[in-house]
């Protein structure tokens, strides 16, 4: 019984594979043009994709569609305002420090005439209040610039990878 169970069993791995073979052969009509067509819409998909990439598109699943990749451009937009800011603050806090060093002779000298040296020095520590203030908000700007050219190099990069591809 035992060498019946394993022949039969052997015979069935062995020849069902062949019976599947000749009922349906892998040149035959019902299975080639399915696999033709499935190989050529999935080519087809492909192709566009790649496409799509390198055009600066990705492919938004909420929305289903392909939606322009403009990350790099909202990142450029953003450093070119910082950089104003940066530029224009700048400016103005050149000026501060220039005025300050003539404040600076005026208090001494109104002080020695005048002897309001409390309101002198009061004006001094208010200008120097904000130029401190000045400071952090350069330093701020510079730090965001920084992150802003990070980010930008990353997305460059990015971008040419998927053109290369």
């Amino acid at each position: 019984m035992i060498a019946g169970v394993v022949s039969a069993t052997s015979g069935l791995f062995v020849n069902v594979p062949a019976f599947i073979q000749a009922v349906n052969p892998p040149g035959g009509r019902v299975g080639s043009y399915e696999v033709h067509d499935w190989r050529q819409r999935n080519e087809a998909d492909f192709d566009t994709f790649v496409e799509k990439q390198r055009e600066g598109y990705h492919y938004d699943k909420n929305l289903d569609a392909w939606v322009k990749d403009s990350e790099l451009d909202k990142l450029q937009q953003q450093r070119h305002q910082k950089q104003q800011e940066l530029d224009a603050l700048q400016k103005l806090h050149d000026k501060r420090v220039k005025n300050q060093k003539k404040n600076l002779i005026n208090a001494a000298a109104g002080a020695m005439v005048g002897g309001d040296a409390d309101k002198a020095a009061q004006v001094l520590k208010q200008e120097q209040q904000q130029l401190a203030e000045e400071n952090a908000r350069i330093k701020q700007l510079n730090d965001d610039i920084n992150k802003l050219d990070s980010e930008i190099s990353y997305q460059k990069t990015r971008q040419d990878f998927h053109q290369q591809k």
